[in-house]
């Protein structure tokens, strides 16, 4: 006798999403595991009373989603484990190319960068490997060598950011991260040209090192610090009206 689902027929006119919704619920709340086979695409139509086509633009979403491993013939849709990672990077370009890069954005934007940066230092304080470690400070050294590269400043920042994130264990962390990452290489020029009045990286540099090394002395007083430091020099060289406006973005 079949395992007994836990899906309701349905009511609204969404059917796949409704469908989708319900799937979802069921592998997130543990009904079914990875690696479980669900129902076939018969079985969930009668089950939800709907026809084949509604089950599969459902089981196609979930698979989108990361969910659902779709496979012909007997080996059936498999329930995949959940990850937070998955599908990240059509997320990371389609926000880098939604936001329009204004006077306004750009000052939203500086407003947001350095608590980001700070809530990554704490979530990383005492889990970086001496690995981690050797491998920033190379980065920091090769960007003193690059101070007239922007591009090379800002592979290292993000790279030495990134570390930081994958150490902290915390995958939202590491997610935020990814998304500010993509907008800050698509518009780097743009985002620095008022916060870096000489036209190099010393300033941006100075503020890594300093946050690399309250990070390396589980300073977190020194870290609220800098990026309070940074913010109110953003402020100052960026004094743009900061008002929200939906269609900015």
């Amino acid at each position: 006798m079949p395992k007994k689902t836990p899906f309701n027929k349905l009511v609204k006119t969404s059917l796949y999403l409704e469908i989708a919704t319900q799937i979802k619920k069921s592998i997130l709340g543990g009904y079914y595991q990875p690696g479980e086979k669900l129902p076939s695409e018969r079985d969930l139509a009668e089950v939800f009373g709907v026809g084949r086509p509604a089950i599969r633009e459902a089981l196609m979403t979930l698979s989108e989603r990361g969910l659902v491993e779709m496979n012909r013939g007997s080996k059936g849709n498999l329930v995949k484990k959940p990850n937070l990672l998955q599908g990240v990077s059509a997320m990371r370009e389609q926000m880098s190319w939604l936001i329009q890069v204004s006077e306004s954005t750009i000052a939203h934007f500086w407003d947001v960068v350095p608590y980001l940066i700070g809530m990554v230092a704490h979530a990383a304080i005492g889990k970086l490997k001496e690995s981690d470690w050797q491998r920033i400070d190379q980065i920091l050294d090769n960007m003193q060598n690059k101070l007239d590269d922007f591009p090379a400043i800002l592979k290292g920042l993000t790279e030495i950011i990134c570390i930081e994130a994958q150490a902290s264990g915390n995958p939202v962390i590491y997610m935020l991260w990814q998304l500010f990452s993509d907008v800050l290489e698509k518009e780097f020029p743009s985002l620095v040209k008022m916060v870096e009045p000489d036209g190099r990286g010393h300033m941006i540099l100075q503020f890594h090192r300093n946050m690399v090394e309250a990070l390396r002395k589980e300073d977190l007083d020194e870290i609220e610090r800098l990026v309070r430091e940074r913010c109110i020099y953003l402020r100052d060289a960026y004094p743009f009206e900061r008002n929200f406006d939906s269609g900015d973005f």
